[in-house]
């Protein structure tokens, strides 16, 4: 179980410039079962640094212990007329269920700084630990045509418990985007890291929307490694007219595993419903598949988002 609570803060100063803070603090609870599915990418003690605070940090999810967690921040950002945008992160995680000599938590420093005008974006970062000493760079830029767009990034992770990084992550990407027309569009990209094998491949993908409730999708990674293909998507998606979205996916991956599933949202002004269910099924010989299902509420304000007003 995941509970959230934030509170997103919003002022225009009379020089135009837009001020946001957002505090949160949330819980994670998670009481452990007997592994059913294998998963051959890690154990529970093996955390994602760039998905920190969300379920998806931990590698795995069908683990056999519990798991108590507290998380709490807050954001500050500017964005000025100019363009520019700058501010930072401080966040704080607390286990309260680690064993000893195991990692039971730390606080995280980050700095942030943007530019936006027109069809370029750049933006980096600097995360620092509880001595603030730098562990964490990101980088991107990107420009963006009517029809077309660009984009680059640059991530660098160093070894620190803060973030449960047991090796260094140095990975460059690139990526392009076409619109062939209204419903149409092709993407290619490719990621490269100095520092892993069997970590750099190019990506492929085609995505077709028909502008109003259907859209479909297909994308697949080759590994540049291997000379084979790593994995491969497949999305076809349709939105209803009460407000509901419903989404089947296919993610096949040649290391880990294969899932099958559907996703079914509603968005209003004043609630976000997120429900998944799916079929996993791991790539160890005679391993039990499992079914998994997810539900997820927000309440806020949801209108800027595409959300329709509850009031109607």
């Amino acid at each position: 179980a995941l509970a959230t609570l934030r509170w997103p803060w919003e002022r225009t100063s009379a020089s135009g410039t837009r001020h946001s803070f957002e505090p949160y603090i949330r819980q994670l609870a998670f009481d452990g079962d007997a592994m059913r599915v294998p998963d051959v990418d890690g154990s529970i003690d093996a955390f994602d640094p760039n998905g920190r605070f969300g379920t998806g940090r931990f590698r795995r999810f069908d683990r056999n212990r519990d798991i108590a967690l507290t998380e709490v921040g807050a954001t500050y950002m500017a964005y000025f007329t100019s363009g520019w945008s700058m501010g930072g992160r401080v966040e704080q995680d607390f286990f309260w269920s680690a064993h000893p000599g195991e990692y039971s938590g730390g606080r995280l420093y980050t700095a942030n700084l943007g530019y936006s005008s027109g069809g370029l974006s750049v933006s980096g970062s600097r995360s620092f630990n509880d001595d603030f000493f730098p562990i964490a760079d990101r980088a991107s830029a990107g420009y963006n045509w009517e029809n077309a767009g660009v984009s680059a990034s640059y991530t660098r992770i160093g070894i620190d418990p803060v973030l449960s990084t047991t090796s260094k992550t140095n990975i460059l990407s690139a990526s392009a985007r076409i619109d062939v027309n209204d419903a149409l569009t092709l993407r290619s990209g490719v990621t490269r890291d100095t520092e892993a094998t069997d970590a750099s491949f190019a990506s492929m993908g085609i995505a077709f929307d028909n502008g109003s409730d259907w859209r479909s999708g297909i994308a697949a990674n080759y590994s540049l490694d291997d000379k084979e293909y790593d994995s491969q998507d497949l999305t076809i998606g349709h939105e209803m007219g009460w407000g509901g979205d419903l989404n089947f996916f296919y993610n096949f991956d040649r290391e880990e595993r294969r899932v099958v599933g559907f996703d079914l949202d509603y968005m209003s002004e004043c609630i976000l419903v997120e429900s998944q269910i799916l079929r996993r099924r791991s790539v160890i010989d005679n391993a039990q598949s499992a079914i998994e299902l997810s539900v997820s509420v927000e309440f806020g304000s949801f209108e800027g988002r595409g959300g329709r007003s509850c009031r109607q």
